[in-house]
């Protein structure tokens, strides 16, 4: 009956996380290696309150895509390369805001991804970033100026992208072998009881 129950509870969850992320007008794409999914989501929010709104969406495990290497610019260019409503959307990209004190770095200096990974890949448009009024924070343009990327203030962002890691399928069967080991454990336990 708890089974029944608990299986009841968990259809609902989903049925209501899709409903939530398809009026976000969501699109979904997994990478061609498998390690990555993301989510290109049309909500103009600003930039500190998207994270938020992923998880609120999502659940806790995304973040704002990063970017750091070519082959992941090439997928994400290829999946937002397409005639929509976005001209640009966030990433997880942001200028650390020390650096916003006098003496004023550069606009290409302290950048960081929200996942604390190296930032050592950049994809620029033509003079960027330029830090034109207070820019520290980074979007990549859709299917306008050839998915480049632009420093933006924290309201321009017409949408942002939504990154998360998949297990590997060893993990998720450890984990199922573990779940399904403790449910027979807890049947034995309650025929002897």
């Amino acid at each position: 009956m708890r089974i029944k129950t608990l299986s009841i509870i968990v259809f609902l969850m989903l049925v209501f996380v899709t409903i939530d992320v398809a009026n976000a007008q969501t699109i979904l794409y997994s990478d061609s290696w498998g390690l990555h999914k993301y989510y290109a989501i049309q909500d103009p929010v600003p930039w500190p309150n998207a994270t938020d709104r992923i998880h609120s969406l999502l659940g806790p495990n995304y973040y704002l895509a990063t970017i750091t290497s070519q082959e992941e610019q090439d997928f994400i260019a290829d999946f937002i390369n397409v005639p929509s409503p976005v001209d640009y959307y966030f990433l997880g990209g942001y200028q650390d805001p020390t650096g916003l004190q006098p003496p004023l770095q550069q606009p290409w200096e302290d950048w960081n991804w929200v996942t604390g990974e190296k930032w050592d890949y950049t994809n620029w448009n033509t003079g960027e970033p330029n830090d034109a009024g207070p820019e520290s924070y980074l979007m990549i343009y859709s299917h306008v100026l050839n998915q480049k990327w632009n420093d933006s203030n924290e309201f321009h962002g017409q949408g942002y992208i939504a990154e998360t890691v998949i297990p590997e399928p060893g993990t998720i069967l450890l984990l199922g072998s573990g779940f399904l080991g403790l449910g027979i454990l807890g049947w034995f336990r309650k025929r002897k009881a």
